[in-house]
């Protein structure tokens, strides 16, 4: 069993994790740390997380998130929802019937 793993479920764990995690390991440290990311964003006005651009108003969240297509020729489109979509895409072709 991977010994990630096996520090989640409780278990003994031999020598140091394989990669460093929030706090250095230790769940106060790291809980700390999240809840003082978390005010501290909170902190923060619309204007400060989305600022302004040619596009888009400070503190328009949907702009800002929008994916903003620009014009090419005449064809003119509006914005459109932010989409998760894959880091890779690939296109297969098929030139005639199987």
């Amino acid at each position: 069993m991977h010994k990630d793993i096996r520090a989640v479920l409780g278990e003994q764990v031999r020598g140091p994790l394989a990669r460093e995690y929030c706090g250095g390991g230790d769940l106060g440290a790291c809980r700390d740390t999240l809840v003082s990311t978390l005010k501290e964003a909170a902190g923060k006005t619309a204007a400060q997380v989305y600022p302004g651009d040619d596009v888009c108003s400070a503190g328009d969240q949907w702009c800002a998130d929008s994916i903003n297509h620009r014009t090419l020729g005449g064809i003119k489109h509006g914005k459109i929802s932010w989409q998760n979509r894959p880091t890779y895409q690939q296109v297969v072709e098929f030139t005639s019937h199987r």
